[in-house]
C-alpha cells in the first residue's frame, strides 16, 4: 500500500512541475506556484519546498505521507478535482501506454509568439514522438476503458516520463526556426543606436551633466527586453492507450 501511496504522490507531483531531488530516506520537492496552493489549500502559500518521506522517520523536517494523512487526502482531493490525468483507450490490442503532454511554447522578447506543441512518450521503450492533432484521429475514436484489450506493462513511471518530456521540448524548442530572433537583435541594434543617439543629443544641450549611470541603466533594460527567451511550459496531461501497431515508433 505505501508502495502505491509513493508512486502516486510523486506522480502527481511530477506532472504538476515540481523538481523532484531523491535523497538517501527522502525527497527534496520544489513546487510551482499553483501545486504549492493545491498542497496547502491556501490561495497565497507562504511554502513552496518540501521534505517529504514515505518510511518512518524521526526527523522533524521531514514529512511522512501515508494512508490517512492530510497531505494525501489534499492530494487525492486535487487529482479528483482537476481531473489531472485523462485517460484513453484507443481500439485495439495490444495497447501501449503513452503520456501525451500538450505544451506551449512562448518565444519571447520586446514581442511574443506563441506556439501548441504535442509530444507523446511510449511509456513501455522510452521513445517519444512530436505528433499533429491529425494523427489521433488516426488511431481511431477512443474509449473511456480498455475493454477486453491487453494493457502492455509501464515501464517508465509518470516521473520519469515528464522530466523526459520536458528536457526534449526543451531541445525541440531550441531547434525551432530563430528568424523571430535574429529580428528581435535588430531591432535591439536599432533601439541601441536611438538611445546612444538620444545621450548624445542631451550631452550636448546639458552642458556636460554626467549621464552615464543613467545611460548604463536604460541599455540594461533595452537588454532585458530584448533578449531573446524560449518558456516550454506544460498544459495538459493524457494517459494514452494505442494499438502497438499504430504506436508512434520514431526514437528520441
Amino acid at each position: 500500500m505505501q508502495e502505491l501511496t509513493e508512486k502516486v504522490v510523486l506522480d502527481y507531483l511530477a506532472l504538476s512541475g515540481a523538481e523532484i531531488h531523491p535523497k538517501e530516506d527522502y525527497y527534496h520537492v520544489l513546487t510551482p506556484l499553483e501545486c504549492a496552493k493545491e498542497l496547502e489549500g491556501l490561495p497565497y502559500p507562504e511554502i513552496n519546498q518540501y521534505h517529504f518521506s514515505f518510511k518512518t522517520s524521526q526527523n522533524p523536517e521531514h514529512e511522512v505521507i501515508r494512508a490517512g494523512s492530510s497531505r494525501l487526502e489534499r492530494i487525492v482531493s486535487s487529482i479528483r478535482k482537476n481531473s489531472f490525468l485523462a485517460q484513453a483507450f484507443f481500439p485495439g490490442s495490444p495497447l501501449v501506454p503513452g503520456l501525451l503532454v500538450h505544451f506551449k511554447f512562448s518565444y519571447l522578447t520586446d514581442q511574443r509568439t506563441e506556439e501548441l506543441v504535442l509530444l507523446w512518450q511510449n511509456l513501455v521503450d522510452g521513445q517519444i514522438q512530436e505528433l499533429q492533432k491529425t494523427d489521433l484521429t488516426k488511431w481511431g475514436q477512443p474509449q473511456l476503458k480498455a475493454g477486453p484489450a491487453k494493457l502492455l506493462e509501464e515501464k517508465l513511471t509518470y516521473a520519469d516520463a515528464y522530466s523526459e518530456l520536458c528536457e526534449y521540448a526543451r531541445s525541440l524548442a531550441l531547434a525551432r526556426d530563430d528568424a523571430w530572433a535574429q529580428s528581435a537583435r535588430i531591432r535591439w541594434r536599432e533601439a541601441i543606436g536611438d538611445l546612444e543617439a538620444h545621450y548624445q543629443r542631451a550631452l550636448r544641450e546639458r552642458g556636460g551633466e554626467d549621464l552615464a549611470e543613467e545611460r548604463e541603466r536604460r541599455l540594461r533594460e533595452l537588454e532585458m527586453r530584448f533578449r531573446p527567451r524560449i518558456l516550454a511550459i506544460p498544459l495538459s496531461f493524457a494517459l494514452v492507450y494505442t494499438p502497438r501497431a499504430q504506436a508512434p515508433q520514431t526514437a528520441q
